[in-house]
C-alpha cells in the first residue's frame, strides 16, 4: 500500500504546481526550498524569494523576499517611512528594512489541512503584494495589472 504524502510533501508538490502553472523559473535547493526572481522589464528593483517548509513537520510554509537593485534612498528614515507606510495599508507582505535592504516575510501554518486551493490563493496574493511593493518603493503608484498580464500569461489563473 501506497503511503499517503506528508504535509511537507504535500507543501513542495503545491509550490511545484503552482510555479509550473504559472511558468515561472525556479530553482530548488538540498534543503528543498523553491527559489526565485520576480521581476519585470518596465519596473525597477526585483525580489528574490525564496518558499521554504518549515516547523517539525515542514508544516509552516515561510516565504521571505529579499528586494534588490532599487534605487538608492537618501536615508535610513526614508526607507523606514516606505515600510511603516506599506504594512500601515497592506498585509502581505510584512515589510522591513534591515542592512540596507528591504525584505518581505509571511508564515502560514497549514498543520491543520492542507488546501492546494489555499495554498495557490496564498501564494498568488504574495506574489502580487510583491510585484506592488516593487511599485510603492519607487512611489510609482499606478497600474500594474496589465503590465504583469503581459509578462506572466496565465498567472492570474487560480484553476
Amino acid at each position: 500500500m501506497k503511503e499517503k504524502p506528508t504535509i511537507s510533501e504535500k507543501i513542495s508538490q503545491g509550490i511545484s504546481r503552482f510555479l509550473q502553472k504559472r511558468h515561472l523559473k525556479h530553482a530548488v535547493d538540498e534543503d528543498g526550498d523553491f527559489h526565485l526572481i520576480f521581476a519585470f522589464d518596465h519596473l525597477p528593483g526585483r525580489a528574490h524569494i525564496v518558499l521554504m517548509r518549515q516547523g517539525t513537520l515542514g508544516e509552516l510554509l515561510t516565504v521571505m523576499i529579499r528586494f534588490e537593485e532599487i534605487p538608492p534612498l537618501p536615508n535610513e528614515a526614508e526607507a523606514l517611512q516606505i515600510a511603516n507606510s506599506w504594512n500601515a495599508q497592506r498585509r502581505w507582505p510584512r515589510i522591513y528594512w534591515q542592512n540596507n535592504h528591504f525584505f518581505g516575510d509571511f508564515h502560514l501554518d497549514l498543520e491543520p489541512g492542507f488546501s492546494q486551493r489555499l495554498l495557490e490563493q496564498t501564494l498568488h496574493h504574495l506574489f502580487m503584494g510583491t510585484a506592488q511593493f516593487l511599485l510603492h518603493i519607487t512611489h510609482q503608484e499606478k497600474d500594474f495589472l496589465e503590465e504583469i498580464k503581459k509578462q506572466l500569461p496565465g498567472f492570474f489563473s487560480l484553476n
